[in-house]
C-alpha cells in the first residue's frame, strides 16, 4: 500500500488525530499541489493579476455550485451532504450521535451539569417515548456498542440481549432527549459449554434465582443532535461572498485594460497623424 494510500485511509477512519500536523498541513498541501499549478499555467499566459482572477473566479464559482448541492440537495440526493467538519476538527464534528453515560459518568455528577436528571433515576423518567424509533433503535445500539467492550458488569448482560428489559425517557436541561436502558443478565454457557440452573437457551434473560441472574442494570445514553447544515451554509456563504468579489474584481480589470488599450490606440492614431503632417 502506498503512503498517500495509507493517509487516506488512516485519515476516513479517524486514524489521523484533529490535533496532529498532518491534519493541520492537509488543506495547505491540497492548496499548493492542485491549486498550485493551474495558476502558474494561467499565469505564464495572462499575468499574474489577471491569471489569478480568472482562477479565482472559476475556482470559487465551481465550489459554490457544489455547495448549493451540498445545501439544497438534488433529486434523489439529500441535503447536508458536504462537509462535516472544519479544517482541524473531527470527521463527525458536527453529525447527530448518541452519547452512551454511565449513571455515575463524570458528565452526570459534575456540578451544574445538564445532565443531573440521570443521577436521579428513575424520578424524572417517563415510559411515554419522547424520540423516534428509528433513533431509540441507533440509541441503544449505540449503548451496547460501547458498553459491550468495558469490563465487568457490562460484558455479561451486553452479550446475547437482543432487547433490553425496559426504555424510559427523559429530558435533559439544555433540551436533548435521555434514554434509560435496562439491562439483565442472559443465560451464557461457562467454560464447560454448560449453561448456568434454570438456564434453556443461550441469550435468553435468565430466571430469578438463576446463577447466571445478577442485578439488573440501567445504562444511559442522550442525544446530540449536532450541526449538519452548518457546515455546508458556511461554505454556500462563503464561496459565494469569494466568486462575487472576484468577478467584481475581474471586472474592473478588463474594463480597465480595455480603456488603457484605446488610449493606447488614441495614442498611436495622434502620432501617425503629426507624421503624416510633418511629411
Amino acid at each position: 500500500m502506498s503512503t498517500l494510500t495509507s493517509l487516506i485511509v488512516l485519515a476516513t477512519e479517524g486514524g489521523i488525530p484533529a490535533d496532529s500536523p498532518w491534519a493541520k498541513l492537509a488543506v495547505p498541501l491540497g492548496i499548493l499541489l492542485f491549486v498550485g499549478p493551474i495558476f502558474m499555467l494561467l499565469r505564464s499566459n495572462l499575468g499574474t493579476r489577471l491569471g489569478y482572477l480568472v482562477m479565482s473566479v472559476t475556482l470559487w464559482g465551481s465550489i459554490f455550485l457544489f455547495a448549493l448541492f451540498w445545501t439544497f440537495g438534488a433529486p434523489g440526493t439529500p441535503a447536508f451532504t458536504g462537509p462535516q467538519n472544519l479544517p482541524g476538527q473531527e470527521l463527525d464534528e458536527y453529525l447527530p450521535i448518541w452519547v452512551p453515560l454511565a449513571q455515575d459518568a463524570l458528565a452526570v455528577t459534575e456540578e451544574g451539569s445538564p445532565y443531573s436528571v440521570i443521577a436521579g433515576y428513575p424520578d424524572g423518567f417517563q415510559d411515554e417515548p419522547t424520540i423516534e424509533e428509528d433513533l431509540l433503535e441507533d440509541g441503544i445500539s449505540e449503548i451496547g456498542n460501547v458498553f459491550a467492550g468495558l469490563s465487568e458488569p457490562y460484558t455479561s448482560l451486553l452479550t446475547g440481549l437482543e432487547e433490553p428489559v425496559e426504555v424510559q425517557y427523559a429530558t435533559s436541561d439544555n433540551d436533548r432527549p435521555i434514554i434509560a436502558v435496562t439491562y439483565a443478565d442472559t443465560c451464557q454457557m461457562d467454560n464447560d459449554g454448560n449453561l448456568p440452573a434454570g438456564c434453556e437457551e443461550v441469550g435468553a434473560i435468565a430466571p430469578e434465582g438463576s446463577d447466571a441472574r445478577g442485578e439488573d442494570i440501567t445504562l444511559f445514553a442522550f442525544f446530540d443532535a449536532g450541526a449538519p447544515a452548518f457546515p455546508s451554509y458556511l461554505m454556500l456563504g462563503g464561496t459565494a461572498l469569494l466568486f462575487g468579489l472576484h468577478m467584481v474584481l475581474l471586472a474592473r480589470d478588463e474594463s480597465r485594460t480595455t480603456r488603457e488599450q484605446m488610449a493606447e490606440a488614441e495614442e498611436s492614431v495622434e502620432v501617425e497623424e503629426k507624421a503624416t503632417v510633418s511629411a
